[in-house]
């Protein structure tokens, strides 16, 4: 979209800001704050909105705003004059107040153009996340390379549509924008979508280059970007490898992003699923603190979507993760009841959507979660199952990665561990990965590295019990008590009694029983119920 104003010229695809015919320079955040104000000038713009549109969400301080909106100002000329470009509104936010012409007329590396029809109806949007793959531009000089760009951008599409959370557009009606340069507000008008996916791929002698960039149809926003070089050896191997790697980044992203459009939702004005999106991400975020009214707070949002849809399947999940952890960590005041629920939860949603590999990686995890350590290798085989229908999910990936570990096969787990990192390293869940690996290490009894991963988990999450744990266990291992026992003092104001007490009566979600019985004696010689000696044979 280009935007004339007051003599300068704005192109949000060539993110570009002219003023005649000479090119300003602004950085990333302040042209993105820009472009934001420029697109809502109808309305007061307020720091929410800022901080959701431009930093996703992320909290700055008022200065870094502060400073953001000013070097907008310096670069548009609006410092010290009556009649700015900006208004600024007391305690309300700012307003683009200037004349702006818009032209989506455009084109771009000499392909053909299209152009946005306001007067064409626009396509209702999905309740849940939808998404366009526009074709990948192939900016090689061999245009045989068009074949392999392709094959990418539908791999992508196949590869995005095994993930049930997603509403993903057809190849047919994607390539429909072959060779044409859309305003991505004109595809998600005309396919009905809240997000698209476009990128190009260049192609040297003994390289490729990929950049993928997901945007927000709706606010023109940037939500990520990402770049890859691969070195040429197999073709199609490398084909896999771009696919996998761009497709396993933009799940969570989009998760994280719809997350949080619903919390700015007012809750009056919430759908059943928008209701179990708010679930899930408590019931994930109870987890790995833990945290029991987080817990508690799924399960209640969980029952409210499914007063409304009884087969909401994304409900039925955040239920049974929430009652399956609450009697995991002790939290849980019934604890049979606990189980039953999750156990209703997990087999209905499967029976709902048994194409879903959400569902087989819960019923792994409740397994785990119940202790039920003669049927890990049922466990490993919904794990895999799952890994298998979905090879892209690396939330699957993870949980499919430490039943490993804790079946007693530590070096698959971290393994796997490993490629959940390599697949999506901007993944902003990556601490639960972190902590994974600390688990599978210390299994591993690779104790050092367990307390360079349990680290930089508490670093992430610092309330995370589980990386609180093993670290103690880690020191004892290590042979350094005095550490273990500093460490098991701080484990003591972090963990509830409850669940120290089950901790050293030996119930644990290590599926060997050499395994358990080493963390039991470790933990006990760290708070002194035993001589540090009883350490040595099973170190």
């Amino acid at each position: 979209m280009h935007y004339l104003f007051a003599g300068f010229s704005l192109d949000t695809d060539r993110r570009e800001l002219r003023h005649g015919d000479g090119l300003l320079r602004l950085e990333p955040k302040a042209f993105d704050l820009l472009a934001y104000l420029i697109a809502n000038r109808e309305r007061v713009v307020s720091k929410d909105d800022l901080l959701a549109a431009v930093w996703n969400g992320r909290i700055i301080s008022e200065s870094s705003l502060t400073t953001c909106v000013n070097a907008v100002r310096k670069a548009i000329d609006d410092t010290g004059k009556a009649q700015r470009l900006i208004k600024t509104l007391q305690r309300k936010g700012f307003r683009f107040v200037a004349d702006v012409r818009e032209e989506s007329d455009f084109r771009y590396a000499g392909v053909g153009e299209i152009s946005l029809d306001a007067s064409k109806s626009a396509l209702a949007l999905p309740e849940k996340p939808s998404i366009a793959v526009l074709p990948f531009l192939n900016l090689s000089d061999d245009p045989e390379q068009e074949y392999f760009t392709d094959g990418v951008t539908e791999d992508i599409i196949t590869e995005l549509s095994r993930f049930h959370s997603l509403f993903v557009i057809a190849r047919n009606s994607s390539f429909s924008y072959k060779g044409k340069s859309p305003d991505v507000r004109l595809v998600g008008r005309e396919l009905g979508v809240r997000y698209v996916l476009d990128g190009s791929i260049r192609k040297s002698t003994n390289r490729i280059r990929m950049t993928g960039q997901l945007t927000d149809t709706l606010t023109g926003n940037h939500i990520w970007a990402e770049r890859y070089d691969r070195v040429v050896e197999d073709i199609f191997t490398v084909q896999e490898v771009l696919t996998r790697a761009i497709v396993s980044a933009i799940e969570p992203q989009i998760e994280a992003t719809e997350q949080l459009k619903v919390t700015r939702r007012r809750p009056s004005n919430l759908s059943a699923y928008e209701i179990a999106v708010q679930a899930r991400a408590h019931s994930w975020d109870g987890v790995d603190m833990p945290d029991r009214p987080l817990l508690d707070q799924a399960i209640r949002k969980a029952k409210e979507a499914l007063a409304i849809d009884p087969n909401s399947v994304l409900a039925l999940q955040a239920l049974a993760l929430s009652h399956g952890a609450a009697f995991f960590y002790e939290m849980a005041a019934d604890r049979e009841h606990a189980l039953r629920e999750a156990m209703w939860a997990v087999t209905r949603a499967i029976e709902l959507d048994s194409a879903d590999s959400h569902g087989y990686a819960l019923r792994a995890v409740n397994i785990m979660y119940r202790g039920q350590w003669d049927r890990y290798a049922e466990a490993l085989a919904d794990a895999r199952r799952a890994h298998e229908m979905n090879p892209n999910d690396t939330l699957v990936l993870r949980i499919f990665g430490i039943l490993q570990a804790l079946a007693g096969d530590p070096d698959s787990g971290i393994e796997h561990l490993h490629q959940v990192m390599r697949l999506n390293p901007r993944n902003p869940r990556s601490y639960a990965t972190h902590r994974d690996l600390g688990v599978a290490c210390f299994v591993a009894k690779r104790y050092a590295e367990s307390i360079d991963w349990a680290s930089r988990a508490l670093r992430e999450r610092p309330s995370n019990i589980q990386s609180h744990t093993n670290i103690v266990l880690d020191f004892v291992g290590l042979g350094e008590i005095g550490k273990a026992k500093s460490m098991f003092e701080t484990l003591q104001k972090v963990a509830s009694p409850e669940l120290l007490r089950s901790r050293l009566e030996g119930r644990w979600a290590f599926g060997r029983s050499e395994d358990r019985r080493r963390a039991t004696i470790f933990l006990h010689v760290a708070a002194g119920l035993e001589d540090p000696s009883a350490a040595d044979d099973v170190r």
